[in-house]
C-alpha cells in the first residue's frame, strides 16, 4: 500500500504504514511535491511513525521482519477503531468508504536463531491497553524451557524478565503511533545467542544527596553532590565525563541529560555537569553525578531521581532550603580563594609556585555554594548567570568577624565573596566560615594567613 504523509486522510494513511510493519514489507510512501527528501514539510506524527518503522526494519527487528519467517499473528482483544473515508488515493484516484479495523496491529515473528518476537502497532488516536497470553504453540517455542523476556518500546527497552516460561500473560499499553515488541530469547546457558537489541542498564540506587561540601539539606540553584551504585554507564571512563561539549550550550543552555544520565528535584529536571564510575574512576569511590539544582521555591522534603539510560531509581528525600551555604574547598580542608591578582591563597605547599597565604587586612575572594538567590531574577536553564546577593553574609576568619564588600553569585549556582582577612588573623591555618539567611557553612574549612607575627 502507498501512503501519503502530507497529513490529508491521516487515520487511512497511519494504517497504510502499519500494514508493512506487521507484514514484514518495505514501507512505501507517496512524497512527490517537488522536494521529495525534505520531510520536515509532511505531517510530523506520520514522518515520527515512518522513521519507528524503519528503525524497527534495520535495527532490532532486523532478524525478526526481514531474515526471519512469519507466523501466526496474535490476536488481542482490543477496541475497534473507525476509520473514515478517504479521498484521491495516490496513483489511483480513487476514493475509499470509512471501515472498522482493530484499533492495534499484531504480527508474530521467528529468527533464524530460533528467538520469537511478537509485534503490536496502536493506529489509533488514543491509549489502548491490552493483553496477550504467549503459548509455546504460538510462538512457536519449546513448552517447559525457559525464556529470557525483553519488551521494546518505539525501539527503547523498557523490560526485560529472566527465566520466564510458556504460556505467559503479556500486559502493554500503547499510545497512537506506538510500536511495541516483545521478544523470547533463548538463555544463554542453552549455547544459542542471546537477543542482542535490548539492554537494561541496572537499576540505579541513591544512597546519598548533598551539597557540594556541604551538608545533607540543599537549596535552589546549587550544585549537589549524589552518589550511589548503578548511577552512570557501565561505560563510563576513567577520565570520567563533564558537560565541555554538550551542545545545549550553543543555545545558551546548560544541559539536563549527559551521555544518558539525568536528574529530577522535586520532579523539576536539574542540569548534569559531571559524572564519574566508581568502579574504574581516578577520582570517585562509588558512582557520583554532580548537578546544579532547578530553581524551585518549594521548602520541606523533595525527591531526587537519578534516570540512567532507560533505568530509573526509586526516590531519595532531601529537605529543600531557601539556603544551603558551602564554602568550595581547592584540596583537603583548604577554602577555594584567590588573590586580587587570581593566584590562588593556600600555604605555599600546596600547589608549590602557585598559591601563597594571605595576609592580614588583604581582600581575598572566596567561593562558595547555596547562597540562595540574587535580586537580579535568574532564568531557568542559562548558562550565564549574575546578579549579587540581597544582603552581605556574615563571614569570620578565626573566630573574628571579617568585613565582606562583595558577594555575588558570578556563574551558575557559583558565588564569589570578597572578604578582608582581620588585622589580628593568627599566623598560619585559620578556620573560616560565612553564615546567611539562618544557616552556617559547614565547620572545616580553613584559610592560611601570613601574618609575620
Amino acid at each position: 500500500m502507498l501512503a501519503s504523509i502530507d497529513g490529508r486522510d491521516i487515520s487511512y494513511y497511519r494504517r497504510g504504514l502499519a500494514l508493512p510493519l506487521v507484514w514484514g514489507e518495505i514501507p512505501m510512501i507517496e512524497a512527490d511535491d517537488g522536494a521529495p527528501y525534505m520531510l520536515d514539510g509532511f505531517n510530523s506524527t506520520l514522518v515520527q511513525y515512518l522513521r519507528r518503522i524503519v528503525s524497527l526494519r534495520t535495527t532490532y527487528g532486523y532478524p525478526f521482519v526481514v531474515l526471519g519467517r512469519m507466523l501466526r499473528p496474535p490476536q488481542p482483544s482490543v477496541p475497534a477503531y473507525y476509520v473514515p473515508p478517504a479521498t484521491q488515493i495516490p496513483y489511483t484516484a480513487e476514493n475509499s468508504s470509512g471501515f472498522y479495523t482493530p484499533s492495534v496491529l499484531s504480527s508474530a515473528w521467528k529468527s533464524t536463531q530460533g528467538d520469537a518476537a511478537l509485534i503490536f502497532t496502536n493506529i489509533s488516536d488514543s491509549t489502548v491497553s491490552f493483553s496477550w497470553t504467549i503459548t509455546a504453540s504460538d510462538v512457536p517455542l519449546t513448552p517447559g524451557k525457559r525464556y529470557d523476556l525483553y519488551i521494546l518500546k518505539n525501539g527503547t527497552c523498557v523490560a526485560e524478565q529472566q527465566r520466564v516460561s510458556l504460556p505467559y500473560a503479556l500486559a502493554l499499553s500503547t499510545n497512537s503511533t506506538d510500536i511495541a515488541m516483545a521478544v523470547l530469547s533463548q538463555e544463554a546457558a542453552d549455547g544459542a545467542p542471546r537477543f542482542a537489541g535490548c539492554v537494561i542498564s541496572p537499576t540505579p540506587s541513591i544512597t546519598s544527596v548533598s551539597t557540594a561540601n556541604g551538608g545533607s539539606d540543599i537549596a535552589e540553584n546549587t550544585w549537589i553532590q549524589i552518589k550511589g551504585t548503578n548511577l552512570v554507564p557501565s561505560s563510563t571512563p576513567s577520565t570520567d565525563v563533564v558537560w565541555s561539549n554538550a551542545p545545549e550550550f550553543a543555545s545558551g543552555q546548560m544541559p539536563t541529560v549527559l551521555s544518558g544520565v539525568s536528574v529530577t528535584v522535586n520532579r523539576k529536571a536539574a542540569y548534569v555537569y559531571f559524572f564519574c564510575s566508581g568502579a574504574n574512576s581516578k577520582l570517585c569511590t562509588a558512582d557520583q553525578i554532580d548537578v546544579l539544582t532547578p530553581l524551585d521555591d518549594a521548602v520541606g522534603p523533595v525527591q531526587v531521581i537519578v534516570k540512567n539510560g532507560n533505568s530509573t531509581s526509586a526516590p531519595f528525600t532531601v529537605n529543600l532550603r531557601p539556603v544551603a551555604p558551602a564554602l568550595l574547598l581547592s584540596s583537603g580542608t583548604y577554602v577555594a580563594a584567590t588573590h586580587a591578582d587570581y593566584t590562588l591563597v593556600g600555604p605555599a605547599s600546596l600547589y608549590p609556585g602557585f598559591s601563597s597565604p594571605a595576609i592580614p587586612n588583604e581582600t581575598v575572594s572566596i567561593y562558595g555554594v547555596g547562597f540562595g538567590l540574587p535580586t537580579t531574577a535568574l532564568v531557568g536553564g542559562t548558562s550565564a548567570q549574575s546578579g549579587p546577593l540581597p544582603v552581605m553574609p556574615v563571614c569570620k576568619v578565626g573566630g573574628v568577624q571579617a568585613t565582606v564588600s562583595f558577594a555575588a553569585v558570578i556563574s551558575p549556582g557559583l558565588y564569589q565573596l570578597n572578604v578582608t582577612i582581620p588585622s589580628s588573623a593568627a599566623n598560619g591555618d585559620n578556620v573560616i566560615t560565612c553564615s546567611y539567611g539562618g544557616s552556617q557553612t559547614p565547620p572545616g574549612a580553613q584559610i592560611t594567613v601570613a601574618s609575620g607575627q
